[in-house]
Order: C-alpha cells, then sequence, then structure tokens
C-alpha cells in the first residue's frame, strides 16, 4: 500500500475523565479513505472512513488524530492488515468515526 495523504497522532497521556491529555504530535504518512452509501430504504446517507498508516506506526485507541484539514475524528477501531501472501502486516486499519453530515475531507 502506498501512503499519499498524512496526519498527525498524538498519544494519549492521560484521561482523568474530564480532559485528556495528549502528547506531541508525530506526523505520519497515511492514506485516508471515505466511502458514502444509501441506508436501506434510501433514506439517508451513511459515511464511513479510515486511514490505512505504516506497519509499526505506534496508535492506540485512545490517540487523538488530525487529518489534514484539521479534523479530529474519533477511532472507533484498531487492526493489521496482513498480507496472504507472507502473512506480513502490510499496513494498520484505523477505522475513524464521522458523522453523517460531514461528508467529504
Amino acid at each position: 500500500m502506498n501512503f499519499p495523504d498524512s496526519c498527525s497522532i498524538e498519544p494519549a497521556i492521560s484521561n482523568d475523565g474530564y480532559d485528556p491529555t495528549y502528547g506531541t504530535a508525530i506526523t505520519s504518512e497515511c492514506r485516508y479513505t471515505e466511502a458514502s452509501e444509501n441506508t436501506t430504504g434510501g433514506s439517508g446517507l451513511v459515511f464511513s472512513a479510515w486511514l490505512g498508516l505504516p506497519p509499526g506506526t505506534t496508535i492506540t485507541p485512545a490517540s487523538r488524530i488530525t487529518l489534514t484539514d484539521g479534523s479530529k475524528p474519533p477511532i472507533v477501531k484498531i487492526r493489521d492488515v496482513k498480507r496472504l501472501s507472507d502473512n506480513e502486516i502490510e499496513y494498520i486499519r484505523v477505522t475513524l468515526g464521522i458523522s453523517s453530515e460531514r461528508g467529504g475531507v
């Protein structure tokens, strides 16, 4: 996978239940992908988005991501995507939570 985009990732340092604290942001190359589809019955659109990050990128569900447009969508899920040919990690897929009003980045 190539990574033509970039984002910043801030590690979570602490969360007292009110205001999470984040460490120094790092800039990472990434691939940003989003899609929309009609809901069943056609009553609206559902948007989904995810980032592909290079293997070895340090990220947790508590981290904060900033996209190039300045938005900071919540992290919904993180998983390694492995190549079938050799079972090595090809990229880290980070599913992002975006609202239905958001649309494109």
